[in-house]
């Protein structure tokens, strides 16, 4: 079945395949660059991937760490320790082959042209409030992916280890996709931010974002979150905890062959195609 709401677009499997065989690539590409939203659910590929993360998590970290990350149980865990062996595992699921090729497998089950995309690294984030977050991703204010890559046709993937609902999940703002917003993008660089210099790993908007704007996503563990990177996005502030994982990426020729969002509010001026690589 596929259904429509809003600007999203949930596709599960049965449809996903029928998709596929007529061009769901091009149609895919060509809505998520009008700002289209897609949820796909329940998909193998990306429970495989969850499995091998997991996997990670329990090998790293103690059954009572682990408890407290996926249930956010047990007040005794230590959190300076937990964050080192967090951090470790972050870079693990970064390194790990396994999972690597899997979200190969999903992109090619999607038909995207393999040897002419590009990734960045699959991250797993842990966030429990706007001021509590452990290992080397934080929360981050409302931002346009683009506002730091520069490039037009990023498309994220956004999907999590728990359930999701409101109170611990992303939120885009689909009516702020076509609109020019204010953002300290021409003061950001990435180079300053390496020097830490700036804390924020990416521009990010100079105001707070009206809740009116905020859409929130509740998901699944084998659902997987896909849109433009032109959308504003960010870390929901809520109480309950989450665990996700996420990724970019780029086709090299989309810029030919679809029309992309336009640049309307992004003052930093460098491409940087260099955040991405090619699929193992």
């Amino acid at each position: 079945m596929i259904v429509k709401k809003y600007q999203q677009i949930y596709l599960d499997n049965s449809k996903l395949e029928l998709l596929r065989k007529e061009n769901f690539h091009e149609y895919f590409k060509s809505q998520i660059f009008k700002g289209k939203i897609f949820i796909i659910k329940n998909n193998e590929f990306i429970l495989k991937i969850i499995d091998l993360v997991k996997k990670i998590l329990n090998i790293h970290l103690s059954k009572e760490e682990n408890s407290f990350l996926f249930k956010n149980k047990n007040s005794t865990t230590n959190f300076s320790n937990l964050r080192k062996r967090f951090f470790e595992c972050q870079k693990l699921v970064k390194q790990n082959i396994e999972i690597k090729i899997e979200f190969k497998n999903f992109l090619k089950f999607l038909n995207f042209n393999i040897s002419n995309t590009k990734s960045d690294l699959i991250c797993v984030r842990y966030i429990k409030s706007n001021d509590f977050s452990i290992g080397n991703l934080n929360f981050v204010k409302g931002h346009r992916d683009t506002w730091a890559s520069n490039l037009q046709e990023q498309i994220n993937w956004w999907f999590p280890l728990n359930k999701t609902d409101s109170s611990n999940t992303i939120y885009l703002c689909p009516d702020l996709f076509s609109k020019s917003v204010g953002n300290n993008s021409k003061e950001w660089s990435f180079n300053d931010y390496k020097k830490k210099k700036v804390l924020s790993s990416t521009p990010t908007v100079n105001y707070e974002i009206d809740s009116r704007f905020k859409k929130t996503f509740s998901l699944e563990p084998g659902d997987i979150l896909c849109f433009s990177g032109t959308h504003i996005h960010g870390s929901n502030q809520g109480s309950s905890s989450r665990l996700n994982l996420e990724t970019r990426t780029i086709t090299l020729d989309d810029k030919y062959n679809f029309q992309l969002p336009e640049n309307l509010d992004g003052g930093y001026k460098k491409k940087h195609r260099e955040w991405f690589n090619n699929l193992i």
